[in-house]
């Protein structure tokens, strides 16, 4: 929560949120774990849907 991204583009109101409720990272934490492995993010795989 410290990092210069978190800081700026979220509300001490947000991060205060965030802290409170350690699922939201988790879950987050989760999504973030699946987007990378299933290989959709990968620059050199073609795109969804290409032929």
């Amino acid at each position: 929560m410290q990092e210069e991204y978190v800081r700026r583009n979220a509300s001490p109101q947000e991060i205060e949120r965030i802290l409170e409720n350690p699922e939201l990272i988790e879950a987050a934490h989760e999504q973030l774990r699946n987007d990378f492995s299933s290989g959709e993010l990968d620059p050199k795989a073609p795109p969804s849907g290409a032929r």
